[in-house]
């Protein structure tokens, strides 16, 4: 994320105290604002936070940020942030109590561009999504997959397969072996 990040920290915490907020580098996590959203996200992710204030978040380094609240307030922060810290980070719903705060030039579409130069023997190109910060891959790819539980915008995109809990990556595979 660019420099700046803790005057929009600042900001979050000001302006949002019901929201958790989570900051993420290479090696590190760390928590700004407690959540029970946020606790449930740290424990899905088997990490070990340090819980801190915005002065002991680094200046640099910070690969991705969390917002996690209910569908209301995620989408209230993401108007906010967008509207008072315009261009400089994306602000991307992911269900709905998270939303993702990353870099301009980071996102899933921009991976999967890099893999098309990395492998530019390879012809075509898939993936598999099932929500708004999937949607830049989506157009990079030659068929978008998305399991039945997904938003229903991602499913307009993509061929709709089994949900995330019931085989969603065995259809996809069914499906490109029978392609090939």
């Amino acid at each position: 994320l660019p420099a700046g990040m803790h005057r929009v920290l600042q900001f979050l915490l000001d302006d949002f105290s019901e929201i958790g907020i989570e900051c993420y580098t290479i090696d590190q996590a760390f928590v700004l604002q407690d959540s029970e959203i946020t606790q449930m996200h740290i424990k899905m992710l088997h990490e070990t936070p340090q819980y801190v204030s915005v002065k002991d978040i680094p200046e640099t380094g910070i690969l991705k940020m969390f917002v996690t609240g209910s569908h209301q307030e995620t989408r209230a922060v993401q108007h906010s942030l967008l509207e008072t810290f315009p261009n400089m980070f994306q602000a991307v719903p992911s269900g709905d109590v998270f939303l993702e705060i990353f870099s301009l030039q980071s996102d899933k579409g921009a991976a999967v561009r890099f893999l098309k130069q990395y492998y530019p023997q390879k012809k075509r190109f898939y993936a598999v999504g099932d929500n708004y910060n999937d949607f830049s891959m989506f157009r990079e790819v030659e068929q978008a997959f998305v399991p039945e539980n997904g938003v229903p915008k991602a499913k307009e995109i993509g061929r709709v397969v089994s949900s995330c809990d019931t085989g969603a990556l065995f259809d996809v595979i069914q499906y490109l072996d029978a392609l090939y």
